[in-house]
């Protein structure tokens, strides 16, 4: 009996080409934060963070410059090529009308194409739409123009600003159940978004098409006037961002030359959207702008003009909080967020090292 009894659990046992034949389970899928802004793209892996700038020029065979490029610098679509992020700067022509709608564009679907070298098939990946074109339509559509693009497994799409914000309260627990207003000042909008307890609140939100980008062209416009040279407006925000000079016919600006000349426009600015915080949150004394939002605990400050404007916003505003590389905040906020959509088995077979 116990002989019979062994015999019988051991035939029971998958012999090699049983368990050869069991299908292997499917591999983890990798999350994926992707913010593709009006002024840079920025990829967030579990292993990297990829930052290029949204410029894109069309390339074809006659172009004389062609056989100088890198692989890495063009893209295709639909037979055509592109050139994407710093090299087509200096492209005679490049894409540069961006509207509400701009995903339908050639130039978004190259920067998709670029932006698909390190994201991996089967992903999923959360990206963010500006507030004020915010609706369920069009983040179904952005779903779909990602998914189809980059071969996602499952895409989500979020209202910038709160991937900055889940970036905050992850870092800093404290924040989940605080009320707090967010500023999130991007290259062509910027975002505010007032929440309470981690949820936000509807009618103290406003997206604002109202960004840095306006600032370097327009000393962009000045700068050509007064040397005679044609200047782009990435030339200037590429020289303050890298601190490198920028060299216009025989003359070198310095960094803190240009930054000398965008102070006055720094203020103009940051004067606009205070007055949109005070229309929209409140203040208590005109005169006193740290008193702006009195019924919140905590006032933060993102995105890219977050860093570009950091001294006068700590000027102005004392206790707000700039997150550490504010440019990127969205970004991982949105990594986090496709992480948590990881079904929880999953994630922990991964931890374990995808052992059974």
């Amino acid at each position: 009996m116990e002989t019979n009894s062994v015999q019988s659990s051991q035939s029971s046992r998958p012999t090699a080409s049983q368990k050869s034949k069991q299908p292997k389970p499917s591999p983890t899928p990798v999350p994926i934060g992707l913010d593709v802004g009006y002024g840079f793209v920025k990829v967030v892996t579990p292993d990297s963070r990829i930052t290029f700038p949204s410029l894109v020029a069309p390339v074809n065979s006659s172009d004389l410059m062609l056989p100088f490029c890198q692989p890495e610098e063009l893209v295709a679509v639909q037979g055509q090529r592109y050139l994407v992020g710093q090299p087509a700067i200096k492209s005679t022509f490049r894409f540069r009308d961006q509207w509400d709608s701009w995903w339908y564009s050639p130039a978004f679907t190259a920067l998709l194409a670029k932006a698909k070298s390190v994201i991996p098939k089967g992903a999923i990946i959360v990206s963010g739409l500006p507030l004020h074109t915010y609706n369920s339509e069009n983040a179904q559509q952005i779903n779909d123009i990602i998914g189809t693009h980059l071969h996602a497994k499952t895409t989500r799409t979020v209202a910038q600003g709160l991937g900055a914000y889940f970036a905050l309260a992850t870092s800093k627990p404290e924040y989940t159940n605080a009320k707090i207003i967010l500023v999130d000042i991007g290259s062509r909008t910027t975002e505010l978004i007032a929440l309470s307890a981690s949820r936000c609140i509807p009618q103290q939100c406003r997206g604002l098409v109202l960004g840095t980008q306006s600032l370097f062209s327009q000393l962009a416009d000045d700068l050509s006037k007064q040397y005679g040279r044609n200047t782009d407006p990435f030339e200037v925000e590429h020289a303050i961002i890298e601190h490198t000079p920028l060299v216009i016919r025989t003359t070198t600006l310095q960094p803190s030359d240009l930054i000398k000349h965008l102070t006055p426009l720094f203020e103009d600015f940051l004067t606009r959207i205070h007055q949109e915080m005070v229309s929209l949150w409140g203040i208590a004394d005109l005169h006193n702008p740290t008193s702006v939002a009195p019924d919140f605990d905590h006032m933060v400050f993102t995105g890219g003009g977050a860093r570009l404007l950091k001294n006068l916003i700590l000027a102005r505003y004392p206790h707000a909080v700039i997150p550490d590389q504010p440019q990127a905040s969205n970004a991982y906020g949105f990594f986090l967020l496709a992480k948590s959509l990881i079904p929880k088995e999953e994630r922990e077979h991964k931890d374990k090292g995808g052992q059974s």
